[in-house]
């Protein structure tokens, strides 16, 4: 990856490098966090990173600045979520319970209250 990088100028100009390295640091304040990689080895279901997602967009949309634990910009986070999402689908280290999410999102606006209601009560804590 590195080497198709450094062969395409172009590609590293339009790169969106302060957002790749607010990425890189909410993993590395993960891994200090957790102190292992957990995330990495483990099997999750779609469930538990959309939802985390799902959190900091919600964050976003309220206008919060950062994460209530590393100040890091509530949408880091969220990408961080979705790469780890999609590693995990790419690893077959990921449950698939895609319908059940999709239905809570779509009919369900108790999950959706309970998303937002668990965002506010993390800010209150911080």
């Amino acid at each position: 990856m590195i080497r198709f990088l450094l062969d395409t100028p172009e590609l590293i100009r339009r790169m969106p490098w302060r957002t790749l390295w607010q990425v890189v640091q909410v993993v590395r304040l993960g891994i200090h966090k957790h102190r292992n990689d957990a995330w990495y080895n483990t099997t999750f279901s779609t469930r538990y990173w959309i939802e985390k997602l799902v959190r900091h967009l919600i964050g976003e949309l309220l206008g919060h600045e950062g994460d209530h634990e590393s100040g890091l910009p509530p949408l880091a986070h969220g990408i961080c979520n979705a790469m780890m999402h999609n590693e995990a689908k790419q690893r077959g280290l990921l449950l698939d319970d895609r319908a059940e999410v999709l239905t809570d999102l779509l009919t369900n606006r108790e999950w959706l209250a309970d998303q937002v209601r668990r965002v506010y009560s993390q800010r209150r804590a911080a």
